[in-house]
Formats: structure tokens, C-alpha cells, sequence
């Protein structure tokens, strides 16, 4: 099962309506600002390991170094390829025409790929795990929300994975977080089922942890945004 085809890093960010001021602070669980900075410390990070990050959305739009201790800040820039949200089945967008762009980041070691930065509940080698909760991050020209019930089918070669994902989100202008949390998941010997929720809930216990994966894994998720699983809820229909 290719699983790790849907190992991304991918995740949004809402701040809370206010003034600019607000909006510019990181609260509670937050690690990303509205304006885009975004900093946290790796729970796993092991010296010598990994050195620098790249922010990917596909193409490049942020890069730093890592301090001794695994702790990071990054700013990402406004992404030049965006897509349009356009209309899904079984979900209220009340804006089709925004437009958004999701990010995923990739840590190096002496100019080597090694692997990528995820922040989740748990060890980040399966999403399709019952328990398991994790953020993804996005870039909207707009505020808009998305609420309802949406059922997907992805095909990966001998393989399927039937997602069933119940959404009640903001998002805001700007960088976005936001949580999946995957309630169940049942597999066969050709395919898996889960059920999960996106929502606007940081909750405590989400925590950055850097995972290995192959490049050929993520060289695959910059060749279109159909395979990414944040582009794959804003793709037109």
C-alpha cells in the first residue's frame, strides 16, 4: 500500500478576526503567523541530523537554518502558484473563487535532501492511523469557510484509499493552520478506508517531528497539486 504517498506535510493556519496586531501573534499551539513566519522545536531531533530547512509550495518559498537544539523560524514568502478553489461535492465554499496554496517542508543535511517536518500527535509513519492528529498549512488570497461532508477516491497503482472527511474550517488572508484528525481506518489487501475531520483546533499535544521518507516520494508531490492532500480538498470539480 503507498501509503507514504500521502505523507505531507501538509496543513493550515486560521487566526482569529481582530486587529492586525492580533493577528500577528502566535497563541497557544500556533506556529504560524498570518503573515507567515513560522517557528517550533523538533521533539526528535538529534544533533548532526539535519541542519536546514526548505519550505516547498512547490516551488521554493522559505529557507533556514536549525539551531543546535532543533529550534527553527522560518519565513515564507506569497506563493506564486495558486489554485482556485472552485466547487466540491458535499461541501459549502463560500467563496469558489479563492485562491490557495499549500506548503510542506523539507529538511537537508549539507545540502542533501533527508527527509520532511511534519507536526502531529504521533510519529508521522502512517496518516492513515485511527488516533492520529496532524496540521497542514496554506497560503488563501481570501477569507472564506468550508463546512460539510466530502467522500474522495484515490487510485495508486494496485491500491485505493476512500477518504471521508467532515470539514468546518475559516480560513483566513494570509497563512493558514489547520488539524486533521483521522476517527477510523480500516484496510484490506487493496484498500483503505478512513474517516477523519479538519477543523481550526490546535490542540496541545501537536508537535513538530522530522520522519524520513524516499525523494522519489517527494519529487512525485511537485508535479501537480492533485497529489498533494491539502491541494486534493481545493482542486475544481
Amino acid at each position: 500500500m503507498k501509503i507514504a504517498l500521502q505523507l505531507i506535510v501538509f496543513l493550515f493556519y486560521v487566526i482569529l478576526s481582530g486587529c492586525q496586531k492580533d493577528q500577528n501573534l502566535l497563541t497557544g499551539n500556533n506556529s504560524l503567523t498570518v503573515n507567515g513566519t513560522m517557528s517550533g522545536s523538533i521533539l526528535n531531533y538529534v544533533p548532526g541530523s539535519v541542519d536546514s530547512i526548505k519550505a516547498l509550495c512547490p516551488d521554493l518559498i522559505g529557507e533556514n537554518g536549525i539551531s543546535s537544539i532543533g529550534q527553527f523560524t522560518i519565513d515564507l514568502s506569497t506563493p506564486e502558484l495558486l489554485v482556485t478553489t472552485g466547487s466540491m461535492n458535499g461541501l459549502l465554499v463560500s467563496d469558489t473563487a479563492a485562491m490557495t496554496g499549500s506548503v510542506y517542508l523539507c529538511t537537508y543535511r549539507g545540502g542533501m535532501f533527508s527527509g520532511l517536518l511534519n507536526k502531529s500527535n504521533l510519529p508521522m509513519d502512517s496518516l492513515n492511523k485511527a488516533g492520529i492528529s496532524y496540521s497542514m498549512f496554506t497560503y488563501s488570497d481570501r477569507y472564506f469557510t468550508i463546512k460539510g461532508t466530502r467522500t474522495t477516491t484515490d487510485l495508486f497503482n494496485d491500491s485505493q484509499l476512500i477518504t471521508t472527511a467532515k470539514y468546518d474550517v475559516i480560513i483566513k488572508k494570509g497563512w493558514n493552520e489547520l488539524v486533521v484528525k483521522i476517527n477510523s481506518s480500516s484496510s484490506t489487501s487493496c484498500t483503505t478506508t478512513i474517516s477523519e475531520t479538519v477543523s481550526n483546533i490546535i490542540t496541545s499535544d501537536l508537535q513538530w517531528r522530522y520522519s524520513v521518507v524516499g525523494v522519489e516520494n517527494v519529487r512525485r508531490k511537485t508535479t501537480g497539486v492533485n497529489v498533494l492532500k491539502l491541494d486534493k480538498l481545493f482542486r475544481m470539480e
